[in-house]
């Protein structure tokens, strides 16, 4: 689950509300996102807000949610398990959640859906892979399986303290899941113009 967050020296309490300040401040904020996606969906929201925000590059999402916490950045998108502590300590806000369901462990936060802003909808999917020969029957037996053991109380609870958000599926629905984000990450590649290393 990530989350699109601020520091607390940033008086917003809403996306709405930064979106507002970053209008108001043209270059004068920085932001950041998690290497890979959510760094991705982060240039491609401020592209489609025309925000006029410093993307500041971060090789360890870690170090950039302290620099959130300490006021030197005022905008980072990353997942909620890294924001969490410091939402806790009341350093960071934690504005939204990508997704499009609530966060079962922070039910008050909103997603980007609900502020308004679903260029910043990202989600990324954990799942279990094998060769593309494997036989269907063991396919589905494997995940019937991980859906018993991920259904145990314990289980995912665990999950849900690291910042997971637990939906259990299949081999066709987790297909469906990734066939969607490839679409997704397509639009904002076209968007941002990027283009394959190969």
């Amino acid at each position: 689950m990530l989350g699109a967050s601020v520091s607390s020296a940033v008086k917003v309490d809403s996306l709405k509300a930064f979106v507002a300040l970053a209008r108001a401040q043209p270059g004068k904020l920085n932001a950041a996102g998690a290497a890979g996606v959510p760094d991705f969906t982060l240039g491609y929201f401020l592209h489609v807000e025309k925000l006029d925000v410093t993307r500041v590059p971060y090789k360890d999402v870690v170090q950039a949610a302290t620099d959130l916490a300490a006021g030197q950045i005022q905008f980072l998108l990353s997942s909620y398990a890294i924001l969490r502590g410091g939402q806790e300590s009341g350093r960071i806000k934690v504005l939204a959640v990508g997704g499009r369901q609530r966060f079962p462990a922070a039910p008050d936060i909103p997603t980007v859906h609900e502020a308004g802003f679903p260029a910043l909808n990202t989600e990324t999917t954990a799942g279990f892979y094998g060769p593309r020969s494997m036989a269907q029957d063991l396919r589905e037996r494997i995940g019937r399986d991980v859906v018993a053991v991920v259904a145990e109380a314990e289980i995912t609870r665990r999950l849900v303290a690291t910042g997971q958000l637990v939906r259990t599926g299949g081999p066709a629905e987790l297909a469906q899941t990734l066939k969607e984000q490839a679409a997704q990450m397509a639009t904002v590649a076209k968007t941002l113009g990027l283009k394959s290393g190969k």
